[in-house]
């Protein structure tokens, strides 16, 4: 059932995307959903890769806790918002169920990862976490994959999303927004120089767990590359729900035009790795193109 327009496909994007909010923002022990889900899925992932298991196996082992996850908080794969992403629900039917949960040590590294604070908001206009971030990013951008770049391999795409941010853990979020080039490329040095550091953190017998992130920082794969796009659509879902107010209020965006420039130099910059994804590229334009809309701009009061 693929959707032929960016309109089409944004809204279904926007359905899930919002449904998946709806779900992680729950509270569980303590937490939000998001870090639970995130804390058990660093875990249940390291301990497959401890034990040997292949990179696909692990993937979907995340998954499956993903919709294990998800159903608890009344968020079912039969969801009608499921819908529009059939190839991606029929995957998810095949799996088997959770695996057992196991404790591996890496509730530190969950934590660092998970807390760091974002200049996104959430629904409530409180900072997002990196949980809430990549745990939604990985919701709605494998059911994505799956449709419209079925040559990913869903598995590991999964991975790729859920750790995207890992690095983070030690360097902290930098946005990206209104950063200059000269300024990005100090971000993305300081990235690729904090890895020893992560590395450091996650202990030798996690090196296959640590390999993920090195080489979503160094777009290894078509599986990085993807990632690393679909992250750029990720602020709007929350910026379109805030009626753009983070834009005006931390980033000092005073226009929509304004915004639209920042976003195209965005583009250019991406170019490199998103080139292949143009479908993908589009709806950014759909979903920017909303943010714009539904923002009431300083400029324009």
């Amino acid at each position: 059932m693929s959707l032929n327009t960016s309109p089409e496909r944004v809204d279904a994007m926007m359905h899930l995307g919002e449904a998946v909010h709806e779900a992680i923002d729950q509270p569980v022990s303590g937490v939000s959903r998001a870090q639970h889900i995130l804390t058990i899925g660093v875990n249940s992932v390291g301990s497959a890769l401890r034990e040997g298991v292949s990179l696909d196996d692990a993937g979907s082992e995340l998954l499956t806790i993903f919709h294990d996850q998800l159903n608890r908080s009344g968020l079912s794969i039969n969801h009608p918002v499921y819908d529009a992403w059939p190839q991606y629900r029929s995957y998810i039917q095949s799996l088997p169920r959770a695996p057992i949960l196991k404790e591996t040590g890496l509730n530190h590294f969950a934590s660092a990862y998970g807390k760091v604070i974002r200049a996104t908001l959430d629904n409530e206009y409180y900072q997002e976490t990196n949980a809430r971030h990549a745990v939604h990013l990985m919701g709605w951008a494998v059911p994505y994959a799956m449709e419209y770049y079925p040559r990913l391999n869903p598995n590991r795409t999964a991975l790729k999303l859920f750790f995207h941010d890992g690095i983070e853990a030690i360097t902290q979020d930098v946005p990206s927004i209104n950063l200059s080039p000269e300024d990005y490329e100090k971000k993305v040095r300081d990235e690729i120089d904090a890895l020893p550091e992560l590395q450091t953190m996650l202990g030798a017998e996690n090196d296959r767990l640590f390999d993920i992130m090195r080489g979503y920082e160094e777009l290894e794969e078509e599986e990085d590359h993807f990632s690393k796009t679909a992250d750029k659509l990720d602020p709007g879902f929350t910026h379109f729900k805030t009626a753009g107010y983070a834009l005006w209020s931390r980033h000092g965006i005073s226009s929509g035009r304004e915004f639209q420039a920042k976003i195209d130099a965005v583009t250019v910059r991406i170019m490199p790795y998103a080139k292949d994804f143009p479908i993908l590229l589009r709806d950014r334009e759909e979903l920017t193109r909303r943010v714009i809309e539904i923002t009431k701009w300083p400029h324009d009061r």
